[in-house]
């Protein structure tokens, strides 16, 4: 009887096993790897690999919306041209010359703050006790998905916007408000969170601007003008 220890394996497969002194040992060592054992290694090769994988895929979405946040504001500062809009169906009379929407210079103040600067020919609706509102709407199809409306005061009340429809009901983005001169006002609004409004392709926002007469029906007695990228 030979001494416990390891021989060469006599099921002729290669490598040793170890004889105990009395008999063969399932314990071997050397020689081809089992398949089992195949197995164990392709499991620890692949979990490493799927792990870095997912970092990479984690890492390049994040990288993607950063950028992305930081292209939103590329175009900007940026100034528009508005026209009046013939086509409106409310019932219109015509807009006096002095109320005619040159322009609205828009610039970003940091973080998704914005700031709308509305020029007038001559003079801004309230500055001749007229009320209006403004309209803006990221949407190049045109039909005015996720709108964020601002309206002058009326009876007494302070400035208004209404961003329910673009997430943010009950909140008011609208920051402040200042008149720069007779026919120049503007608007500083925070857009943060207000993703209809931000996330609808690239943020190029088209403002209409509505005259009303004191609050009285119908809506609109004049039709509006629309300044667009």
């Amino acid at each position: 009887m030979a001494a416990p220890g390891w021989y060469p394996d006599p099921g002729g497969g290669g490598g040793e096993r170890y004889w105990d002194g009395y008999e063969w040992k399932a314990l071997s060592r050397g020689g081809p790897t089992r398949g089992g054992t195949v197995w164990v290694w392709i499991v620890f090769a692949a979990v490493p690999a799927v792990v870095i994988t997912i970092v990479v895929g984690v890492l390049v979405w994040r990288s993607s919306n950063n950028t992305s946040d930081a292209e939103r504001w590329t175009s900007f500062p940026r100034t528009v041209d508005c026209s009046i809009d013939r086509n409106a169906s409310v019932t219109e009379r015509e807009l006096p010359p002095a109320l005619v929407t040159e322009q609205v210079k828009m610039s970003h103040l940091g973080g998704d703050r914005l700031e709308l600067e509305i020029e007038f020919a001559t003079a801004t609706p309230d500055s001749i006790g007229l009320s209006w509102e403004m309209l803006m709407y990221n949407d190049k199809s045109g039909d005015k998905t996720g709108v964020l409306n601002i309206q002058s005061p009326e009876y007494g009340y302070q400035w208004t916007a209404d961003a329910s429809e673009v997430g943010g009901k009950g909140r008011n983005p609208l920051t402040s408000v200042k008149t720069i001169s007779r026919n120049t006002v503007a608007f500083e609004v925070n857009l943060e969170g207000l993703n209809p409004l931000l996330r609808h392709g690239s943020f190029e926002p088209t403002v209409e601007v509505w005259v009303h007469s004191g609050g009285t029906t119908p809506e609109s007695q004049y039709p509006f003008e629309v300044c667009a990228w």
